[in-house]
């Protein structure tokens, strides 16, 4: 225990937390690490691994997909569209391109997207 004016003269160490007078451990699941906060859980889920009840399970990543940056999702690679649990292969139309962010078609100038296609103006 350390010192401490917030609840309780006193605090406890690092991977347990003040239950009435004692020290309690977190429990913490396989593939989590503790995090230093008074409130909540007391751990996070690894990178690819996502929060069900209080354990941490794989993420499941379908072909064409990647881990998104932050590893608590899924996107499909560029030129696929998530659709449930997999990725699609998009069906572009004549005069249409892939868009900046990977996921959606665009029509070239001077046509116009309407539906499923790219029309002449």
């Amino acid at each position: 225990m350390t010192n401490s004016t917030l609840d309780h003269p006193w605090a406890c160490r690092r991977g347990f937390r003040a239950q009435g007078d004692r020290c309690v451990a977190i429990a913490v699941p396989k593939h989590a690490y503790l995090i230093d906060s008074r409130y909540g859980r007391g751990w996070e889920c690894d990178r690819g691994y996502r929060t069900v009840a209080s354990k941490c399970l794989a993420i499941y990543i379908p072909d064409n997909g990647y881990l998104e940056a932050n590893g608590k999702d899924w996107k499909c690679e560029r030129g696929f569209r998530k659709s449930a649990k997999r990725c699609d292969k998009m069906v572009l139309p004549k005069h249409a391109f892939i868009d900046d962010r990977g996921d959606d078609w665009e029509c070239e100038r001077p046509f116009i997207k309407r539906a499923n296609t790219c029309d002449a103006p």
